[in-house]
């Protein structure tokens, strides 16, 4: 699957959430490629080949974040996830914590937040979805997806869009 994205799309970066570990790392990618994993084990960073340098900032329970050069611009990236069934205030913490210590450098989060929203697409909204919008306001962070985005899980007769992409607002 990731050979296939990798060759399709020619990213920098995967970010994800509930891969396949073995032995404490990432299973299914080639060697060559680097990969981090949160303190669960729940979110991960795989950085390609093309990703020069990156750098490891922290990894927290629920989340994994590392800084990347582009085009001389640093950019932090942080990889998170939020099971159904944890407090999630715990992840809005962390994430706290990481946004709150970059020193206003522009950074993208992505994960499974496990959250609803009609924002987003989801038909209700729930404490997490609330929550997460609050969240996003008091710091600034816009969601990139769209009430109209397709489902990010489907799963027999079910469907659901908890994986979000957000990015800070810095100009």
């Amino acid at each position: 699957m990731f050979l296939k994205a990798a060759k399709q799309h020619q990213p920098d970066l995967f970010l994800v959430q509930e891969p396949h570990v073995k032995k404490g790392k990432i299973a299914g990618i080639p060697k060559c490629w680097k990969s981090w994993l949160s303190k669960s084990g729940k979110a991960g960073i795989i950085a390609l080949p093309a990703c020069s340098t990156p750098v490891v900032l922290s990894a927290k329970e629920n989340t994994m974040a590392i800084k990347i050069t582009k085009n001389s611009k640093a950019f932090t990236i942080i990889s998170s996830y939020s099971s159904p069934y944890a407090n999630f205030r715990e992840i809005l913490d962390e994430l706290t914590d990481l946004t709150t210590n970059i020193n206003g450098e522009e950074y993208l989060i992505g994960g499974d937040f496990n959250a609803h929203s009609q924002r987003w697409g989801y038909r209700d909204e729930d404490s997490r979805g609330k929550q997460l919008q609050e969240f996003n306001a008091e710091k600034h962070i816009l969601l990139l997806n769209s009430s109209d985005s397709p489902p990010t899980f489907e799963h027999n007769n079910r469907q659901g869009w908890p994986d979000l992409t957000m990015v800070s607002s810095h100009s």
